[in-house]
């Protein structure tokens, strides 16, 4: 969830950039593109990510050590 919401605060701030005067010069530039597309890779990972089918009745084996003596 919270790779999702990074990926979608990080395409806002590459929208509004210029907006709120942290853009360098006019228009959509390079470095904000580079940031939208990176956020759009975390929404998207973060998205699939909440998308995974949970199974709860998988459990992991018990774990016991190597050096365990009662072996």
């Amino acid at each position: 969830m919270t790779v999702l919401i990074i990926g979608i605060g990080l395409m806002v701030f590459a929208l509004l950039a210029d907006a709120i005067g942290i853009g360098g010069g006019e228009g959509f530039g390079y470095q904000q593109l580079i940031v939208f597309i990176a956020g759009m890779v975390a929404a998207l990972f973060g998205g699939a990510i909440l998308l995974q089918p949970r199974d709860d009745n998988r459990q992991d084996p018990p774990y016991i050590r190597e050096s365990d003596p009662d072996r």
